[in-house]
């Protein structure tokens, strides 16, 4: 059965795993399944975004936007004239973290049927340029993991130009110049 279908696994604690689910919701390649999680919608911009721009806030006791995303199940949908099966696998809840935060251990499963797999790597190229088109011209700002294990992108910023940064006389030059020998 295999050699009739190709699959991807991803894992809910890698990176893609939030761009496919973001790229199913914007792409709205399932709204007419029938198996649904829903949520309150968040707002994705980051807070020191929002703080600037205030016409994005509802007004208090307002109605609160509910979003759709795809439940544990198994869902199809046609991506580039191929039909692409999506199975949500919901995992254990588990405590994890010294402040014992609950996290889900999700995986999602891409497949089409034939044993080329081009069309899923095409598929998750997709979802992850899409998550990228929006910090294009932004500078990744990341924090150390609290643990001390790596490092995680805490928010991406506007670049400015060396000359709105204000230091002494010569730094600025010596650190232009640090940069461009490194």
């Amino acid at each position: 059965m295999n050699k009739w279908r190709c699959s991807v696994t991803i894992n809910h604690q890698d990176s893609t795993y939030g761009w496919v689910n973001k790229f199913m919701r914007e792409g709205k390649f399932l709204n007419d399944d029938n198996n649904l999680q829903c949520k309150i919608k968040s707002n994705d911009m980051p807070w020191w975004e929002r703080i600037k721009d205030d016409t994005t806030e509802k007004q208090e006791g307002s109605k609160p936007e509910v979003e759709y995303n795809a439940g544990p199940a198994t869902h199809f949908f046609v991506w580039r004239g191929r039909w692409l099966q999506y199975i949500k696998y919901e995992g254990k809840k588990l405590k994890s973290g010294g402040d014992k935060q609950l996290v889900s251990n999700d995986n999602l499963e891409i497949s089409a049927y034939g044993s080329d797999t081009t069309i899923l790597k095409e598929f998750i190229d997709a979802a992850v340029i899409n998550s990228m088109s929006k910090d294009e011209g932004k500078i990744g700002i990341y924090e150390q993991h609290r643990w001390g294990i790596g490092w995680n992108k805490s928010q991406t910023k506007k670049a400015r130009g060396i000359d709105s940064v204000v230091l002494d006389e010569d730094l600025s030059a010596k650190l232009v110049k640090d940069i461009e020998w490194f």
